[in-house]
């Protein structure tokens, strides 16, 4: 009866007898008693013992020849950290090179580096990043961030990520709770390779390294912008030649239509009133309605940028990031330059009641308001060349910025200030012609041998927006230089022409800072496709 009823005994039932019998701890004591395990690896600690000491910080140490792509320690990650359905602070990539005769594909896991210089603590306007002058940590502080995506951009590594239902953006800091009281990173207790574990490193020998010769990791952005902390090893001589599986794959980047609308409205505006400046100083008539439409069109582009932020009533603490983030700076020079445009319309509104309210005044307040203006879209330069991506640098971003304020500065010119002068559109043709060639100068990268960053953001010109981009050529060609041409040579229908000429380039400004965001080449960590 009794062997009958052990062998109805499921396999499940059989193994809880078992585990009742003998606990898997029981167990493991009895063999290590044994000497059955022996001095193997088995008791390698995944974190340090102890506390980072001077000079040291916590840092992600990956054995690459150990990791196999499975992707435990991203699923960790998630559920411990809970986070959004679409959201990952850890990501799994690959790298693959080498020859023919010996083809090299590798798996690689990444997170946040925890970088000697974080590129997203030094762009944030609102001091949301820390850095732990223990651990060495650079931890996010959700409550601080008004989601303005800036370390986004600045982040070589894609390792920040927006999340729009909270508003904000969140990275890992490392389970800084957790080894805290010495207890392991979720990722690394997930992997079951045990392929990541926490070191310590010696933060200035790690600075002169990548500085020096940049030896992180091959086929990943250049390492000496941030100084990341993170070691990757291998037992084997890794080939130069190692590239992202995704290093060739086309994709548009976010269009962040609220900056779009907020970079070109701005930069029209001041191109504006930079026209009414120079009417002052040739003491032409000044014009009411120039200077109402530039602020109208002015605090439609400042009120897009809120739009844009993720918490926006936080961004009052614009000042405590303005010894580092070109964006604190930027916030700074357009709350100079809003009143300055204020104090500009309220004079020309009392002129009349005012005695001070005079033309020499006005002048005054004219130049103050170009300044702080011209002031304002350096910042906005800067903002996109600090970012160290190379079609946002300083000459292709400079260029196009000043371009467009250039160009409306020119519309004002020979709409409110000389309409029988061909000057204005003379210098609309050279300012249109300048433009159209550092634009167009973008593709002869399409030649290039090597796929570098504008050879990509040349191809995801022509492959994914070729419309896009054809008709930015177009609204350009044709406001910037066919019809000021033709209003040359009709000066009957002048203003009409220059109307018609001022509708385009506002239209093609706009779809060139589309393209501006869209067609970049984002540095990332390698990725699957």
């Amino acid at each position: 009866m009794s062997s009958l009823l052990v062998a109805d005994k499921t396999l499940l039932d059989q193994l809880l007898e078992e585990q009742q019998t003998v606990a898997p701890a029981e167990k493991f004591a009895q063999m290590h008693e044994d000497e059955i395990l022996g001095n193997t690896e088995q008791y390698r600690e995944l974190i340090p013992l102890s506390k980072p000491s001077k000079n040291e910080q916590y840092a992600f140490q990956v054995n690459i020849d150990q990791c196999t792509g499975c992707k435990g320690c991203v699923t960790a990650c998630h559920s411990l950290n809970g986070l959004d359905k679409e959201e990952a602070w850890r990501d799994v990539g690959m790298l693959y090179g080498g020859d023919k005769e010996a083809p090299h594909i590798q798996t690689v896991t990444t997170a946040c580096h925890h970088c000697i210089d974080p590129g997203c603590l030094n762009g944030c306007p609102v001091e949301a990043y820390e850095k732990d002058p223990i651990t060495g940590i650079v931890a996010h502080l959700d409550d601080q961030c008004i989601g303005c995506q800036y370390c986004v951009l600045k982040c070589p590594y894609d390792v920040p990520k927006y999340n729009q239902s909270k508003g904000i953006v969140r990275k890992c800091d490392l389970c800084q709770n957790r080894l805290a009281i010495g207890e392991a990173p979720a990722c690394v207790q997930a992997c079951p390779n045990e392929a990541i574990q926490i070191t310590l490193v010696d933060v200035d020998q790690i600075t002169s390294e990548l500085k020096e010769n940049g030896d992180f990791l091959p086929g990943t952005p250049d390492p000496s912008y941030t100084i990341p902390s993170t070691q990757y090893k291998s037992k084997n001589r890794l080939p130069d030649n190692l590239k992202a599986a995704d290093f060739n794959h086309l994709k548009a980047e976010n269009s962040h239509m609220p900056l779009v609308i907020m970079l070109t409205l701005t930069q029209i505006c001041v191109g504006l009133f930079v026209g009414d400046t120079i009417l002052r100083l040739t003491d032409k008539a000044s014009s009411n309605l120039l200077i109402i439409l530039s602020t109208i069109i002015g605090f439609i582009g400042l009120g897009a940028s809120f739009i844009h932020l993720g918490q926006p009533l936080k961004a009052w603490r614009f000042f405590l990031g303005l010894k580092r983030s070109w964006l604190s700076r930027e916030i700074l020079a357009f709350n100079l330059f809003i009143p300055s445009m204020l104090s500009l319309v309220l004079a020309l509104h009392y002129e009349s009641r005012l005695d001070f309210v005079n033309e020499r005044n006005l002048l005054f307040l004219s130049i103050a308001t170009s300044v702080t203006g011209l002031i304002s879209v350096f910042c906005s330069v800067m903002i996109y060349h600090d970012t160290k991506r190379i079609f946002w640098n300083i000459k292709f971003s400079g260029l196009r910025f000043f371009g467009t304020t250039s160009l409306f500065a020119f519309v004002a010119y020979s709409f409110f200030i000389d309409p029988t002068s061909p000057i204005g559109p003379i210098c609309l043709i050279i300012t249109a012609t300048i433009k159209f060639g550092l634009e167009a100068s973008l593709f002869k990268h399409l030649k290039d041998h090597d796929t570098n960053p504008l050879k990509k953001t040349a191809l995801i010109s022509q492959r994914i927006f070729p419309k896009t981009s054809l008709a930015r050529f177009g609204f350009l060609l044709l406001g910037g230089i066919m019809l000021p041409a033709f209003a040359l040579i009709n000066m009957d229908a002048y203003l009409t022409i220059i109307l018609m000429s001022t509708f385009f380039l506002v239209i093609g400004e706009l779809v060139e800072r589309y393209l501006f965001f869209t067609t970049v080449s984002a540095p990332k960590m390698p990725g699957n496709i």
